[in-house]
């Protein structure tokens, strides 16, 4: 194992192995498009390095994580629990920080998209994720069917230009051709998507979107003020993690937020479920939104 040329490739092995189940070796040379003596050659390459591979039983091969060298296989191994925590901890860094972007790489770098498609997503959410995970890979255009917008309050298909996934895999971020914007996509809101195998044409006007603390993506920033009372601030800081950087206590019992968001949805949704435990601040556009909301009830 002196020479190898594909760290990431052992690593994504070493993760599949051992994931608890056993896998048949025609499975992974399909899964890592490898001929059968390539795979013999890794299996040797892992156990000459420490990992217990048992000899296998009707060609179904597994690690032993009790017999492996310690070092390596808690360097390595990682639980679906565990995958599922850090891809939600990644994704609640701002995207101002640039490591947010690297952390993302380095979790698919270290795990095949299908292995984590597979622990944390339902099956058919899976199959999507994948679908633009190749998208994203090859630069190519998708549809994305019966897309259900909660903005425009419609359902139709739209054709875009993915541009990458949210590290948990619950959101996309993609150059929308109708509009000529990047959007966020959320993935449960989409019945199926489509490949069209055809090449991006947009790429210029690819771009990472920012998300306020109320998860809320755009470009251009709002500015807000507001106060609340203790059980408001409790809640804020349970549902929203984000805002506390921007939260700070006035007086005994009593915090106040004041930052930017993209859009008044998110913000209001939190305003309006806590009915007199939040004063509004010198923000007429944030004020109006939640009287036009009110009205509507």
């Amino acid at each position: 194992m002196n020479n190898i040329s594909n760290i990431d490739f052992y690593l994504r092995i070493v993760r599949l192995l051992s994931n608890g189940r056993r896998h048949h070796r025609d499975n992974i040379c399909e899964i890592f498009d490898i001929s059968r003596r390539k795979f013999d050659r890794t299996i040797s390459d892992l156990r000459e390095v420490g990992f217990d591979i048992p000899r296998p039983k009707e060609g179904y091969y597994y690690i032993d994580r009790r017999n492996s060298r310690s070092e390596l296989q808690e360097l390595v191994y990682i639980t679906n629990e565990e995958l599922a925590i850090l891809a939600e901890a990644i994704e609640a860094i701002d995207e101002t920080n640039t490591l947010k972007q690297d952390l993302r790489k380095k979790l698919r770098s270290l795990i095949d998209v299908d292995l984590i498609t597979q622990s944390i997503l339902h099956p058919r959410r899976a199959r999507i994720v994948k679908t633009l995970g190749e998208a994203i890979q090859h630069h190519e255009q998708v549809i994305i069917e019966r897309y259900r917008s909660g903005h425009s309050n419609e359902i139709r298909d739209r054709k875009v230009e993915p541009i990458s996934l949210s590290a948990n895999m619950q959101m996309l971020c993609a150059y929308d051709i109708e509009d000529r914007i990047p959007k966020q996509y959320k993935i449960t809101r989409m019945r199926d998507v489509q490949n069209l195998h055809k090449p991006a044409q947009y790429e210029a006007y690819h771009k990472e979107l920012r998300t306020d603390p109320f998860r809320i993506s755009g470009t251009a920033g709002k500015k807000i003020r507001f106060t609340m009372s203790l059980l408001a601030y409790n809640l804020l800081m349970e549902e929203y993690p984000l805002a506390a950087e921007f939260t700070t206590e006035n007086a005994p019992g009593v915090w106040a937020f004041e930052g930017e968001v993209f859009l008044y949805e998110g913000v209001g949704r939190f305003i309006l479920s806590l009915p007199g435990e939040i004063t509004l601040l010198a923000d007429n556009g944030l004020k109006a939104y939640i009287k036009a909301m009110i009205k509507k009830f």
